[in-house]
């Protein structure tokens, strides 16, 4: 009997806090593309994106990045991926902004991987929300490949300081090839 009515409590409580509008996350309604499946790159390939050139909502602010298709290397979801250095161009960046209430937290989740295709065996790279690094992250290609990339989940949280949020994601890499592979960027209303 105390064990059925530890039940019945628990599950009233959930049901009354989920009822009143209690930590639940929600995905931020004008946040796009987390995926980087706009533009469809050809199969099997890339496509170098420059800086000031677009990914659906996403813009390239510096450098230039791969936009890889899962037939070239394993995407965490969908069809594609991106790689923040390409040839030639150095240390890319990529931003998106989107519309937030200042004062409320948001959450950011992202796969994390790196080009397994050349060194350093460390990609580096920064999460930044409005300009300011929020997340250094880093990743070891060490015995990963294009079958197996070993993509990894990182998160963060922030709080809005204005109706509009630009979120980034930037290559530390110094190498001119072979960077951070970013894929799957979620934003949500926190749950906290």
């Amino acid at each position: 009997m105390p064990l059925k009515r530890v039940l019945v409590t628990a599950a009233t409580v959930a049901a009354v806090f989920t009822a009143t509008g209690g930590a639940t996350a929600a995905p931020v309604p004008d946040f796009g593309n987390g995926g980087f499946e706009s533009p469809t790159v050809p199969a099997n390939s890339y496509l170098i994106v420059p800086a000031g050139s677009s990914l659906g909502p996403w813009q390239v602010t510096a450098g230039a990045v791969d936009l890889v298709d899962d037939g070239f290397w394993q995407a965490a979801e969908g069809q594609q991926s991106v790689d923040l250095n390409t040839r030639g161009d150095g240390p890319g960046t990529v931003a998106q902004t989107f519309t937030t209430i200042p004062g409320d937290p948001y959450t950011v989740t992202y796969s994390l991987a790196g080009n397994p295709d050349g060194p350093p065996a460390v990609k580096t790279g920064q999460a930044l929300v409005n300009g300011e690094a929020v997340q250094d992250f880093s990743f070891d290609i060490t015995g990963k490949s294009r079958s197996n990339m070993g993509y990894e989940m990182r998160k963060f949280a922030f709080v809005a300081k204005n109706p509009t949020t630009t979120l980034s994601f930037a290559s530390t890499t110094s190498s001119l090839r072979f960077g951070p592979v970013i894929d799957n960027v979620q934003v949500n209303t926190c749950g906290c």
